[in-house]
């Protein structure tokens, strides 16, 4: 009985190809091998046989919310004075200079020396409120960052007031001469109804 089990499996085994029988113990017993494939297929990685480096081993869940898919976004500012305050967005995020890089969302951000308390509607400024407005965005820089990206951003703060001198010379010298044509009209018109 036991060589017509071991022809049957044979046979199986020549026609299937997974399964091996052994006569063990002078044919009192059967040991049966099963064998899946005798060829693994090449992949690039067989997860079989992969042992995880401890290093790069971490814990692998689906990101709880759209900011935890994100990758790191971060702004690295420069400056050339030491001890001025920099804004970001109207956030304190330290004096300069800063020792670490800020995180930011990817999209536009406001760098500056000031934080954001001015108005962005110059209808309802005053001329002194707009002047003023005015230094104020130039000590700001409008920045764009993509997701992923680091950006290294340079304030010169050194240069900002002869920025603001120059401005300051523009604003009176065209004050003057808007001054000077609209007096100009009033003699034209007076001295045409004449």
């Amino acid at each position: 009985m036991v060589t017509k089990l071991a022809t049957t499996f044979n046979q199986i085994n020549r026609s299937i190809g997974i399964f091996d029988v052994i006569l063990h113990d002078q044919g009192r017993k059967v040991l049966i091998i099963l064998t899946y494939s005798d060829h693994v297929e090449e992949k690039e990685v067989n997860p079989s046989f992969v042992f995880p480096d401890l290093k790069d081993a971490q814990k692998k869940t689906h990101p709880t919310s759209w900011k935890d898919a994100r990758e790191r976004t971060t702004l690295e500012i420069i400056c050339d004075t030491e001890g001025l305050p920099i804004y970001v967005d109207g956030h304190l995020v330290g004096y300069s200079p800063l020792k670490n890089r800020v995180d930011v969302l990817p999209g536009w951000h406001k760098v500056g020396y000031f934080p954001n308390n001015y108005t962005e509607d110059a209808n309802v400024l005053t001329s002194k409120e707009k002047i003023m407005n005015d230094i104020l965005v130039m000590g700001r820089l409008d920045v764009f960052v993509d997701e992923g990206d680091h950006e290294t951003i340079v304030l010169n703060y050194q240069t900002l007031d002869e920025e603001v001198i120059d401005y300051n010379k523009r604003f009176q010298a065209g004050t003057w001469v808007g001054f000077s044509l609209f007096f100009t009209m009033i003699v034209l018109m007076s001295w045409g109804l004449a």
